[in-house]
C-alpha cells in the first residue's frame, strides 16, 4: 500500500493510538513502524495471533511488562569485550525477571488440545534464571557489590579491615607522641577522614591534611599523613617501567613553612617559587595529595619533544591538537584513558612514537568526552550529553611510529577532518594488535603511504574500514556491523 492511501485512511492515527498503549520505549517503536501488508498468509496468521492475544487477556488479565530496559548498546560494548557498569547488570537483571514473569504468563493452567499461535512465542523466551540470581547475589544495590561477589573482592576487602585495625593502631600510637600538640587525645571523623584535633599554632608541626576547624579557630582537625619537601631543582623522576603511587602526602618546596614547620630554620624568610621542583614519570595521585607549588593537570595539548609517560590508570583530556615532534615519544601505560574533546587530534611526526601497550585486564581507551560509561562525566554535564560517532577529530601518523595494543578507540573520525577518517597514516608504520576500533563517524583508516599492521583486532559499528590503499597487513582480525571494507574494492 502507496503512501497516499496510508494517509486517506488516516493510518497514522490508527498507529498514534495504538502506540499510546505500549508501555516500554521499544514496545512503541515496534508500533510507530508497523505497516499494512498484502500478503493473505500473513495478514490470517498476524490476525490469528491478535485473536489469540485477546483471548489470553480476557482469561488472565494483561501481562506486565515492568522493570524491561533497553539493553542493546550494553550488549554491543559487552560484544566488543568491553566491562558493564553496575547499572547496566541491574538492567539486565530487571530485563532477565521481566521476561521470566512473560514467560510464566504464557504457561497455561490447564493444558489445551492443542497450542494457540503464541505459545511458540512463549517458548522461546529464555530468562537465563541463573545468571540473573547470580547478578543478584553480586550486587546489593546500585552503589554497593557483596563481598563475596568473587573471591578476589573478599580478600581485599579483608585486608581492607586489617588495614583500619592499623590505622586505629597507629593513631593511637600518634596520640601519644604528639600529645603536646593536641587539644584532647581523640581520634574523631571530618568528612569520612580519620583526623587528630591540633592546637593552632601547632598545626605546622603536625604532618598532614587540614580537614576542617573549630568554630573558635583554636582546634584544626588533620588527617595525619607524610609532607616531601623539595630543593629548588630538584624533584622525583619515574624511571621507565617504574610507578608511584602517592596517597595523603603534601609534595611542596623546602622554604614552605605553613606545614611540617620551618624546615631550614630560616626565620619563614622566602616565600616558596612556583614550579621549582618537578615531579614526573608514571605518578598516580590519589584524592588526599596535596601538590603545592607545582602546575600539574591532566589536561594534554601543545607539543611533546621530549620523553613523556602518563600516569598508569590516570584520565586524561586532550583539547586541540597534540602533536608529538621529532625526537619526542608519549608512553600511555595500562588501564589510561584518554578522553577526546571536539577538535582533539594526536599528530605523530616523524621519528616521534606513541606507544599505547595496555593489558587485557587493563586496556587503553581513547573515547569521547561525553562517554560517561568509562572514567565517569568528565566534562561534568550529567546526562545532557551522549557520545556520538565524530565526537573528536583523529590519530594522524605523520611519517612517525605508533604502537597499539589492548587499545580501543571509540568515537573518534570528526566529519570535518580530511574525510571522516580515525586514523590517517601518512608515512610511518602503525600497529594495532589486539585492539577495538568502533562508533567512527565514516572511515577507519586512511592508508596514504606507509604500513599498517592489525592482529586479532576488530573494527566494527561504522561505514568503511579503509579509504585508500597503502601497505595493508590484517592478521586474524573481525569487522562487523559495517557497509565496506574498503572503498578501493
Amino acid at each position: 500500500m502507496n503512501d497516499k492511501s496510508l494517509r486517506v485512511l488516516e493510518f497514522n492515527k490508527i498507529i498514534a493510538m495504538l502506540a499510546e498503549h505500549a508501555t516500554t520505549p521499544s514496545g512503541r517503536k515496534l508500533c510507530e513502524e508497523l505497516k499494512p501488508t498484502s500478503d493473505y498468509e500473513t495478514i490470517l496468521q498476524l490476525q490469528k495471533e491478535t485473536s489469540d492475544a485477546v483471548s489470553r487477556c480476557y482469561r488472565k488479565g494483561n501481562p506486565s511488562f515492568s522493570g524491561t530496559r533497553d539493553v542493546l548498546a550494553s550488549m554491543k560494548r559487552l560484544a566488543l569485550g568491553s566491562g558493564l557498569s553496575i547499572i547496566e547488570l541491574l538492567n539486565i537483571s530487571s530485563l532477565l525477571k521481566a521476561t521470566a514473569r512473560a514467560r510464566s504468563y504464557g504457561v497455561r493452567d490447564v493444558e489445551p488440545e492443542e497450542f494457540d499461535s503464541l505459545d511458540e512465542r512463549f517458548l522461546s523466551l529464555a530468562p537465563l534464571t541463573q545468571i540473573s540470581r547470580e547478578i543478584e547475589r553480586c550486587i546489593l544495590s546500585e552503589e554497593e557489590i557483596a563481598d563475596d561477589a568473587s573471591s578476589g573482592l573478599l580478600h581485599v576487602r579483608r585486608q581492607m579491615a586489617i588495614t583500619k585495625q592499623r590505622i586505629n593502631s597507629q593513631l593511637a600510637s600518634m596520640l601519644q607522641s604528639e600529645r603536646s600538640y593536641l587539644q584532647d587525645a581523640v581520634v574523631t571523623m571530618r568528612s569520612g577522614r580519620y583526623c587528630i584535633p591540633v592546637k593552632a599554632e601547632f598545626k605546622s608541626q603536625v604532618a598532614g591534611m587540614v580537614h576542617d576547624q573549630s568554630a573558635s579557630g583554636n582546634t584544626i582537625f588533620i588527617e595525619p599523613g607524610a609532607i616531601v619537601k623539595f630543593m629548588t631543582g630538584t624533584g622525583i623522576d619515574i624511571s621507565q617501567g617504574g610507578a608511584f603511587f602517592a596517597n595523603r602526602i603534601v609534595f611542596t618546596h623546602i622554604n614552605d613553612d605553613t606545614v611540617g614547620g620551618d624546615t631550614l630554620n630560616d626565620g619563614f624568610t622566602v616565600a616558596p617559587p612556583m614550579d621549582a621542583y618537578f615531579l614526573s614519570g608514571a605518578f598516580t595521585f590519589g584524592d588526599d595529595t596535596e601538590l603545592r607549588g607545582i602546575t600539574q593537570n591532566n589536561a594534554l595539548t601543545g607539543t611533546i619533544a621530549t620523553q613523556k609517560m602518563l600516569s598508569r590508570g590516570s584520565t586524561y583530556r586532550v583539547s586541540g591538537t597534540l602533536t608529538i615532534a621529532s625526537g619526542g615519544s608519549l608512553t600511555i601505560p595500562p588501564g589510561t584513558v584518554l578522553k577526546m574533546e571536539d577538535k582533539a587530534a594526536i599528530v605523530v611526526n616523524s621519528g616521534a612514537t606513541l606507544n599505547a601497550i595496555g593489558t587485557r585486564a587493563a586496556p587503553i581507551t581513547f573515547t569521547s568526552i561525553k562517554d560517561d560509561t568509562i572514567s565517569g562525566d568528565t566534562n561534568g554535564d550529567g546526562n545532557n550529553t551522549i557520545p556520538q560517532p565524530g565526537d573528536w577529530n583523529m590519530i594522524k601518523c605523520s611519517g612517525g611510529t605508533i604502537n597499539m595494543e589492548y587499545a580501543n578507540v571509540l568515537y573518534g573520525g570528526k566529519s570535518n577532518n580530511d574525510g571522516g577518517d580515525v586514523f590517517s597514516l601518512n608515512g610511518g608504520k602503525i600497529v594495532f594488535n589486539e585492539s577495538v576500533m568502533a562508533h567512527a563517524f565514516m572511515y577507519g583508516v586512511a592508508l596514504e603511504s606507509g604500513t599498517w599492521a592489525m592482529t586479532n583486532s576488530v573494527f566494527c559499528d561504522f561505514h568503511t574500514a579503509f579509504r585508500h590503499f597503502a601497505s595493508c597487513d590484517c592478521v586474524n582480525s573481525v569487522f562487523y556491523d559495517m557497509t565496506y571494507l574498503s572503498n578501493n574494492g
